[in-house]
């Protein structure tokens, strides 16, 4: 565009602002606009648009600011449902059989478990270190020498880090529900070198008051008859409380129970 043209616009524009201008010295802006050769219709749209688009900005900025102020990180850990507390097991409630079978082993001797079984009607444990005797013909045999596995504290009372949701008790199984429900003592037994009457009973005293005296079926061999026959007792594995959700257990008759102790 030749300069003379663009100088005649500018002048034409300048006039047009001119008598837009009221009195007072303010603006008709739709007014300028019109003279402008720019519709109304086109303004207020882009107007419309410009609150539109500012609203949006708005939200934006309201919902970054609730999601970095409302749910703060908490380094705190949420305190933890204590585990439940059994009543120990009444006396006459505990049942149990000894169980003893041949491993292939360069250490000679018998591995074997005992089972434990809760004969009541309620979910009860056991805590403490059992008194363990060999009876031949009901008299005690002296020459057996019991002690833990090394790594072993108690027998009924496991570790509460280990076993927190058993709150450091031993659930015992009981007769009416499935095999994975029982409790269990692993031992094992070496060195037996005394006079075998076959009458042979183990005696296990728990601190509950339960006397139970197992019938032995198997001994081990004798290896040095100087020393004392050694018998070591794991950790006994508690029993798991069946899912509150699953059915109750059909009550087995006495008979049934005493065929779940045999293999």
């Amino acid at each position: 565009m030749k300069r003379h043209e663009t100088d005649k616009l500018d002048r034409l524009l300048s006039s047009r602002l001119k008598n837009a201008l009221g009195e007072d010295g303010r603006a008709d802006w739709p007014d300028v606009c019109g003279r402008a050769g720019t519709s109304r219709a086109l303004w207020r749209w882009s107007r419309r648009r410009v609150l539109v688009v500012a609203g949006v900005l708005v939200l934006i900025a309201g919902a970054a600011g609730a999601s970095t102020g409302i749910i703060p990180w908490l380094k705190t850990e949420p305190a933890q449902t204590p585990p439940p507390v059994y009543p120990i097991c009444a006396a006459n409630d505990v049942t149990g059989a000894l169980y003893l079978h041949e491993v292939p082993s360069s250490r000679p001797g018998l591995s074997g478990e005992i089972t434990l079984l809760n004969k009541g009607e309620a979910n009860c444990a056991l805590q403490g270190d059992p008194k363990v005797s060999l009876l031949d013909d009901g008299v005690n045999v002296a020459n057996l020498q019991v002690g833990l596995f090394p790594e072993v504290k108690s027998v009924f009372t496991p570790d509460s880090k280990k076993y927190s949701y058993l709150a450091s008790q031993t659930l015992i199984g009981r007769v009416t529900e499935p095999l994975e429900q029982k409790s269990w003592i692993y031992l094992w037994w070496e060195n037996w070198c005394g006079q075998n009457s076959g009458k042979l009973d183990l005696r296990l005293e728990i601190p509950n008051g339960t006397t139970l005296e197992l019938p032995v079926t198997k001994v081990p061999s004798c290896v040095d008859s100087a020393k004392p026959s050694l018998l070591s007792l794991d950790q006994a594995q508690g029993a798991h409380l069946p899912p509150a959700e699953s059915p109750p257990f059909a009550r087995r008759s006495s008979q049934t129970g005493r065929e779940s102790l045999s293999r």
